[in-house]
């Protein structure tokens, strides 16, 4: 299992089977709570993932991450995208219409 979802929780490579898949990615994986999730993982461990909502009901969405025991609480604004680390510190972020993230 690459994601597991809640309306407030997303659980990253919570079952990845890193002996078949010990490197990859995805992109646009729909996720619980309005968020699309993508993931990249080396040797069996997450190197980034990108995460946003396009939820039109709601300005901000707050998800809790979970990755290896560490979690972090993230205030998601609708129509922002934004790009993480392995170790879930937010690198940067950007507009999903202009999508030119430094």
């Amino acid at each position: 299992m690459l994601v597991q979802s809640t309306l407030n929780d997303l659980f990253l490579l919570p079952a990845l089977p890193w002996e078949k898949w010990p490197n990859g990615s995805l992109k646009g994986l729909k996720a619980r709570g309005g968020t699309t999730v993508n993931i990249c993982w080396r040797e069996g461990d997450l190197q980034e993932f990108g995460i946003w909502s396009e939820d039109q009901t709601r300005t901000t969405l707050r998800k809790r991450i979970h990755y290896k025991g560490t979690i972090i609480t993230a205030d998601l604004m609708t129509g922002v995208f934004y790009k993480f680390n392995g170790e879930l510190k937010c690198l940067n972020s950007c507009s999903l219409s202009e999508m030119v993230c430094s």
